[in-house]
C-alpha cells in the first residue's frame, strides 16, 4: 500500500501540477479585471467566495487531467510511460473514485457558493459546462480529442471559463456595460490566440496521435492545415485582446497607452514563430522534416503561452490598481 507522501506524489503527475501555474494566471487575470477596487478583494465574504471558488476550480481542473490519464492509459503506456505508471501504481479503479469524489464536491461547493454568496446561477452552468466538457473530452461516446475539429471545444475549459469564472466570484455581468464587453473581447482573444498554441503541441503529437488511432485535428486535416488555422487564430486573437487592452488603456488613464507597445510585443511574440512553422509549411514536401521543424523549436512552447498571458495578468493587475487609486 502507497504512503500518503507517494500518494499525493501520484496525485501531482496524474493532475498535472506542472500547468497550475499557467492556469492561476488565467483565473488572476479574471479576478483583476473583475474586481471593482483592490478594498473590495480583502473582506472576509470576498475571501470565504475567492477560496471557494478557486478550490471549485482546481478540482475541476484537477479532474480534467486525471480523466485524461485514466482513459488514455492503455497509449499512455507507448508514448508517456510516466503517466501509465502512475495510474497502474496508484490504481485504475482508485483514480475513477477519486474523479468521482472531485466532481461530486465540486458540485456540492458550487451550489453553496451559488445559494450563499453570490446568488450568480451563471457559475452553476459554466461548471456544469466544464465537467461535461471535461469529461466528454477523453471518454466515449463523445471523446472530443480525436474527433477532429470537436477538439476545439477543450479551448472553452482551459481558456475561456477560467477568466470568465474568476471574472463572477468577483463582478456581476453587465451586458450593456462597454467594459464587460471589452472583457469578453479579451476572453474570445485569449481563447482563440492560446488554442491556435494547443495545436502546435497537437501537431508535434501527429505521429505517435496517428498511430494510437487518435483522429486529432493534425491527423484529421494533416499537417500544413493545422499550421494555417494556428497562425490564423493566434494572429485574430492577438489583435482583439490588443485592441481591447487599448481601449480599456484609454478609457482608464490616457498615461496606460505607455503600456501598448509592450503587451504587442507579448502578444506577438508566439504569432511570429507559428507564422515561421505556416512559411515553411508551404515550401517542403512531406510530413517529416516539417514535423522535425516543429520540435526543434518546442522548448519554447512554454514561453509561448507564459509570456502573453504574463503581460495580460501584468495589465489587469495596473488597470486594478489605477481603478483602486
Amino acid at each position: 500500500m502507497a504512503s500518503l507522501r507517494d500518494s499525493l506524489k501520484l496525485y501531482s503527475t496524474l493532475s498535472r501540477f506542472e500547468f497550475l501555474p499557467a492556469v492561476t494566471v488565467a483565473i488572476l487575470i479574471g479576478i483583476f479585471l473583475g474586481a471593482p477596487t483592490f478594498s473590495d478583494l480583502f473582506t472576509l465574504r470576498m475571501a470565504v467566495i475567492l477560496i471557494e471558488g478557486l478550490l471549485i476550480f482546481y478540482l475541476l481542473f484537477n479532474t480534467g487531467f486525471m480523466v485524461n490519464c485514466w482513459a488514455d492509459w492503455k497509449v499512455d503506456e507507448i508514448y508517456k510511460k510516466n503517466l501509465a505508471e502512475a495510474v497502474r501504481k496508484f490504481g485504475r479503479q482508485k483514480l475513477l473514485q477519486l474523479v468521482i469524489i472531485h466532481i461530486a464536491l465540486a458540485i456540492l461547493l458550487t451550489v453553496h457558493l451559488t445559494l450563499i454568496y453570490t446568488f450568480r446561477p451563471e457559475i452553476f452552468v459554466m461548471v456544469l459546462i466544464g465537467i461535461f466538457i471535461g469529461v466528454g473530452y477523453s471518454v466515449e461516446p463523445f471523446r472530443f480529442k480525436s474527433k477532429g475539429g470537436w477538439h476545439s471545444l477543450m479551448a472553452l475549459p482551459v481558456f475561456a471559463i477560467p477568466g470568465l469564472f474568476a471574472y463572477l466570484l468577483v463582478s456581476e455581468i453587465a451586458f450593456s456595460t462597454m467594459y464587460f464587453k471589452l472583457f469578453l473581447f479579451i476572453v474570445v482573444g485569449i481563447t482563440c490566440a492560446h488554442y491556435g498554441l494547443v495545436l502546435i503541441s497537437q501537431a508535434e503529437d501527429y505521429p505517435e496521435d496517428k498511430a494510437a488511432g487518435l483522429r486529432t485535428p493534425p491527423v484529421a486535416w494533416g499537417l500544413p492545415t493545422v499550421l494555417q488555422v494556428s497562425f490564423i487564430l493566434n494572429l485574430s486573437g492577438s489583435i482583439l485582446t490588443c485592441i481591447a487592452f487599448f481601449l480599456l488603456f484609454y478609457d482608464s488613464n490616457i498615461f496606460l497607452l505607455a503600456l501598448t507597445p509592450i503587451l504587442v510585443i507579448a502578444l506577438f511574440y508566439p504569432t511570429k514563430a507559428i507564422y515561421g512553422f505556416y512559411q515553411y509549411s508551404r515550401k517542403v514536401k512531406g510530413q517529416a522534416s516539417l514535423l522535425a521543424e516543429i520540435r526543434a523549436h518546442m522548448h519554447n512552447y512554454p514561453k509561448w503561452h507564459g509570456i502573453p498571458l504574463g503581460m495580460i495578468m501584468l495589465s489587469s493587475f495596473i488597470l486594478l490598481v489605477v481603478r483602486s487609486i
